[in-house]
């Protein structure tokens, strides 16, 4: 039995009702897969998810996250979706948290471009020699989708919509399937694929872990590790109660690691904010 490392971004674990949105917290998980091939063994995966680069979310987050994959010498990024945030208040950014001045002004006809461009120029800093990989989330889709498409392809960074890229080594694949947003795209398994077969290892890359959990329940399609973001792990967590909302119907993948019967699934915690521009006892991880 073979293990992919995946790390998921450092800093100290949050204290007891601590109220941060810059220090990031580094997640080590080195994931035994069964029949995982020789030529993946020790595989190295970074994984960041809902960055919501805007108003409330400084690029230095995001450039500062980045080179904590580099430090890790990740072979390969993925990227779980929502990239972009832009509240309703983005009227009135006379806000006490406005975090990144570069997108605060509402009359900026070029805003969502930019942020797009940024987001793209400061990924594509990643040193990973398998390159990156990304889906949509439900607020890339809402706001200007064929804008994030065209940038992320111009900083070279590879958007999966219900498609898979086969990473080789040998002739042993690491496949990694990327999905639409399940709660605004059309998100769906590739089809007409083949059985897996003892040369393959499957990461299903969806934004929302409640995709994960309908592949796994309703469907007999075969993979190895599921990757999500979309809850931002609670983003509020109260003191001794936990996170008071839950973005997600199926609860087991609200946060962190589940090993399901068939695969196991990691939902990460994200990087930025939305609705409340903070985050309590919930640090951003990579």
């Amino acid at each position: 039995m073979g293990a992919l490392a995946l790390a998921i971004s450092g800093g100290a674990c949050a204290s007891l009702s601590k109220v941060d949105t810059s220090t990031l917290e580094t997640t080590k998980l080195e994931l035994p897969i069964k029949g995982l091939p020789l030529e993946f063994d020790r595989y190295r995966i970074g994984f960041i998810s809902d960055i919501h680069l805007g108003p409330f979310v400084a690029n230095s987050l995001l450039e500062a996250t980045v080179d904590l994959v580099n430090q890790h010498h990740a072979d390969l990024l993925l990227l779980g979706g929502d990239f972009i945030n832009l509240p309703m208040i983005l009227e009135n950014l006379n806000f006490w948290y406005v975090r990144n001045n570069d997108f605060s002004d509402p009359t900026d006809r070029t805003l969502i471009y930019r942020i797009y461009d940024t987001l793209g120029r400061i990924l594509s800093q990643a040193q990973c020699p398998d390159g990156i990989y990304s889906v949509y989330g439900n607020h890339d889709r809402w706001f200007a989708p064929r804008t994030c498409a065209e940038r992320f392809k111009h900083h070279r960074i590879g958007l999966l919509v219900n498609h898979t890229v086969n990473i080789k080594r040998n002739r042993k694949e690491l496949q990694i399937i990327g999905v639409d947003d399940y709660w605004s795209g059309n998100p769906s398994l590739p089809q007409n694929m083949a059985p897996k077969t003892s040369r393959q290892t499957r990461i299903l890359l969806a934004h929302n872990p409640d995709y994960i959990s309908k592949v796994l329940t309703g469907t007999n399609f075969e993979f190895d590790l599921g990757l999500a973001g979309h809850t931002h792990g609670g983003q509020i967590c109260m003191p001794f109660i936990g996170s008071l909302l839950h973005n997600v119907q199926d609860r087991r993948f609200s946060a962190g690691l589940f090993q399901h019967e068939k695969a196991a699934v990691y939902t990460t915690r994200g990087i930025g904010v939305v609705e409340i521009p903070l985050r309590l006892n919930c640090p951003p991880e990579v």
